[in-house]
């Protein structure tokens, strides 16, 4: 190493002990932790001041900066990036704390930190109102017979595409080439047609090793601290569009579980790209077919018969791919996030998953001329 380097090396250090010094870190991350849950507290209470000064204000401003400046260049996650500068940065101020109970405050606050950075970078976003508030859908009860219609609407539309485009028992043979930019594409018209102010261009990366996110019964996760969403790689290629969509909408500053999946939903069942809508519809049939079959289970079957052979061979080929990654302590990862979706106001916790079928029916019924048309070859 040139002198020179090793100087500025030896420089920066310095500067950044003094500073570190001078703010007494611990006691800012306790004050800044306790400002942020009292900004949160207020934001909770304030739905359109979130709306207007933090997600159309200065999340925007945040997710500008980062996707023009650095994440479309960027040839990696940049969770690779965070995770070095998080650890490392705690790892290197514990360094210079010889007693233990020194070394353990210190890495409290840079967990507080953490969760700061988390809050300020997307989590006030859960203070703002929900999707269906947002663009003034009603949403009304979903009884039997109006799930039932469904299904039979959607069940037209995955066996017409079966015929259309892979008229066999086999799982579907599907590959796309820009699918990140296309799933963009959709889901930004659906958000402008729905009135939701978005910012930038917001990535979805591919991690891997496979299964790493699987593992723990988890298709994708949205990282605010990496600025990105992410799926696992040992997804089958027909469920990328539609999980795309859904971390995509997270990174668009929806959170919801049910909100991203409801937006996913309409982006991709409205692209112009068949393979596009039928991820949609698989995804949204496993909603629809789990409810009726609480409901009735011989109408359950009953739908079944209705139901493409080449649609069956999809399912089972995800489910067979799904049992190569076995679930990690599946009841904890359950518990846990439920609770952690409860704490931030989604009542129902990830059972908001499943509000996607009212919001789908609901918004079909507000305007029956979107989601109608099969697909054409």
């Amino acid at each position: 190493m040139k002198k020179e380097n090793y100087d500025l090396i030896l420089q920066f250090e310095r500067h950044f002990n003094i500073y570190m010094k001078k703010i007494k870190f611990n006691y800012f991350s306790i004050v800044l932790f306790a400002a942020t849950l009292v900004i949160q507290f207020l934001l909770g209470k304030n739905p359109e001041i979130a709306r207007v000064f933090y997600k159309n204000g200065l999340f925007r401003l945040i997710r500008n900066a980062y996707d023009f400046v650095i994440g479309q260049w960027l040839p990696f996650p940049f969770i690779i990036l965070a995770i070095i500068l998080l650890i490392g940065g705690m790892l290197y101020h514990m360094s210079f704390k010889k007693k233990l109970l020194a070394k353990l405050s210190t890495g409290i606050s840079w967990i507080l930190f953490t969760l700061c950075a988390f809050y300020f970078l997307w989590g006030y976003n859960y203070s703002v109102a929900p999707v269906a508030k947002l663009i003034d859908l009603k949403i009304k009860e979903v009884d039997s017979t109006a799930l039932y219609e469904e299904l039979n609407e959607l069940i037209r539309h995955i066996n017409d595409f079966r015929v259309t485009y892979q008229n066999d028992s086999l799982p579907l043979n599907y590959s796309h080439n820009s699918i990140e930019k296309d799933v963009r594409k959709d889901l930004k018209l659906a958000f402008d047609q729905l009135g939701i102010v978005t910012a930038g261009k917001p990535r979805v990366r591919t991690l891997k090793p496979k299964g790493v996110l699987m593992r723990f019964k988890t298709a994708g996760i949205y990282i605010p601290h990496a600025f990105e969403g992410h799926i696992d790689g040992g997804l089958l290629e027909i469920e990328h569009p539609f999980t795309i969509a859904h971390e995509m909408s997270h990174a668009y500053g929806i959170t919801g579980e049910g909100d991203c999946n409801f937006m996913a939903y309409i982006a991709c069942a409205s692209s112009d790209d068949p393979y596009f809508k039928y991820s949609a519809y698989l995804d949204y049939s496993l909603y629809l077919l789990r409810d009726v079959y609480r409901t009735n289970k011989e109408k359950h079957k009953a739908f079944q018969t209705l139901l493409h052979p080449g649609y069956k061979a999809d399912i089972r080929a995800i489910i067979i791919n799904g049992d190569k990654y076995p679930d990690i302590f599946p009841a904890v990862r359950d518990f846990m996030y439920d609770n952690y979706l409860k704490s931030q106001g989604i009542k129902d916790g990830i059972k908001n998953y499943s509000r996607i079928i009212q919001m789908v029916i609901n918004y079909k019924r507000q305007y029956p001329e979107v989601l109608g048309s099969s697909p054409k070859k």
